[in-house]
């Protein structure tokens, strides 16, 4: 019995526009320019408009990446301003102090 042909069109990437895509994904997204390494949904689907002109919806992409095994990164949202010592500081610190105070 002959195997049946999978529904659906035909994938937009060919198998060796993916691997190369692959490839870029892990030199990092600081390789194409971006300031952090956090591959998002967005990210890779202008990386892939860009490389081969194929368009997807960033919701789609994470659907085609999951295929793949892989995930997309979400990055965490912080104010670039923090400043981790200072936070570290004002816990150990006055916010412990604040805390003996109310409780005594």
């Amino acid at each position: 019995m002959a195997q049946r042909k999978h529904p659906g069109g035909e994938p937009r990437l060919k198998p060796q526009q993916r691997k190369r895509l692959l490839g870029m994904l892990l030199k990092g997204a600081t390789s194409q320019g971006f300031s952090t390494e956090y591959w998002t949904r967005r990210r890779i689907a202008w990386l892939i408009a860009k490389e081969f002109g194929v368009r997807y919806h960033p919701a789609y992409v994470s659907q085609m990446l999951g295929s793949w095994g892989w995930s997309y990164q979400k990055p965490a949202k912080r104010a670039r301003e923090r400043d981790e010592r200072r936070i570290q500081r004002w816990r150990h610190e006055d916010y412990a102090r604040l805390k003996k105070k109310r409780a005594g």
